[in-house]
């Protein structure tokens, strides 16, 4: 079976900030810069962070997104190159999903965290 294509939501907020240039936000990681700065410094596609396409294909995108952003900042901790404050599996969670919403539909369905 071919899945049809997915378009990701149009862009209706933008942040922009010392490096960042012009980079579409999903509204809850705008609500916080410092969410920003984590998208930013771990690379997540800023698109990744909206919360409105419900499709299987972009939450796994999302599931994806998220374990490569847990060993990037693994890594850059283990390395001393993470400069931002302490930020934990949760905080990564909020950028991509609500918590709950995570463990009862992403998690489940992809795989244990």
């Amino acid at each position: 079976m071919v899945l049809p294509a997915v378009s990701l939501p149009a862009a209706s907020s933008s942040a922009s900030g010392p490096g960042l240039g012009t980079q579409t936000f999903g509204k809850e990681v705008l609500k916080s810069p410092l969410l920003v700065q984590f998208v930013t410094a771990l690379g997540i596609d800023p698109a990744l962070t909206h919360r409105t396409d419900p499709s299987l294909r972009i939450w796994y995108k999302k599931y994806n997104s998220y374990n490569e952003a847990v060993a990037k900042l693994t890594e850059m901790k283990a390395a001393d190159t993470w400069t931002l404050a302490n930020v934990g599996r949760t905080e990564l969670i909020k950028l991509f999903s609500g918590w709950s919403f995570w463990h009862s539909h992403v998690s489940g369905a992809f795989g244990d965290i």
